[in-house]
């Protein structure tokens, strides 16, 4: 049997890291060793709760740990520096959705994993729903009929409302650090992504973006794409 695999964590201000570190530690194929978040809060929290060696800088953590790979819980923005640090010491990352705050990220972090011939995933909730994985191999095989239409509609009461900490509504609502956009990068990510899948590449696109709910935000509480 192959010792598991040496996880370390790379940002704790997404608040999903908490729902997903404990799979990660129950795992008999994984092993979470440490954790780096300049936030002393977060990483107290992390070290009771993972049992597993905190660090305030993430160059420190790779430099000091024996890893496999990384996971990736920072801002959106944070993503591409983080995987380059990674993929620099041949390290595997996933990472949470949508990737990165922009395309130029995105297509930095790819080409930072191929130069390292390293795998980089993403955490997209569509990839592993058993449900959804169903209807998408029925669209491809023709068992529901020509499709030439995709309709995807989610919406929640917002990331304060719905308890997300301090530390992921920070930068949840800060344009640059999400990604210039608030409805669109958190849910309209989902149907870009479902539409692409079953369509194709568009040819055009349209937006509309609003704040039609919350006025103490500087980015979009709704979006339509």
């Amino acid at each position: 049997m192959s010792a598991p695999l040496r996880i370390g964590i790379l940002g704790l201000t997404h608040d999903h890291v908490w729902d997903h570190s404990p799979d990660l530690r129950s795992n008999p194929d994984t092993r979470l060793v440490a954790v780096a978040d300049p936030h002393q809060a977060l990483l107290g929290r992390a070290e009771a709760e993972f049992h597993c060696r905190p660090y305030s800088n993430p160059g420190t953590m790779l430099d000091s740990e024996e890893l496999d790979a990384v996971y990736l819980y920072a801002d959106n923005a944070a993503g591409p520096e983080l995987t380059e640090m990674a993929t620099s010491r041949r390290l595997h990352v996933l990472v949470e959705k949508p990737m990165a705050a922009d395309l130029k990220g995105a297509d930095r972090m790819l080409a930072d994993a191929q130069a390292a011939n390293v795998r980089l995933l993403v955490n997209w909730p569509f990839a592993w729903w058993p449900q959804m994985q169903h209807a998408l191999k029925l669209a491809a095989a023709g068992a529901i009929g020509d499709i030439w239409q995709v309709r995807y509609r989610a919406a929640h009461a917002g990331p304060r409302e719905l308890g997300c900490s301090k530390y992921f509504c920070e930068w949840l609502f800060d344009p640059k650090r999400n990604g210039r956009g608030g409805a669109f990068m958190d849910y309209c990510c989902y149907g870009a992504v479902l539409a692409r899948t079953v369509l194709g590449m568009p040819s055009q696109v349209t937006g509309l973006a609003k704040r039609m709910g919350k006025q103490d935000i500087a980015v979009e509480d709704n979006g339509l794409l």
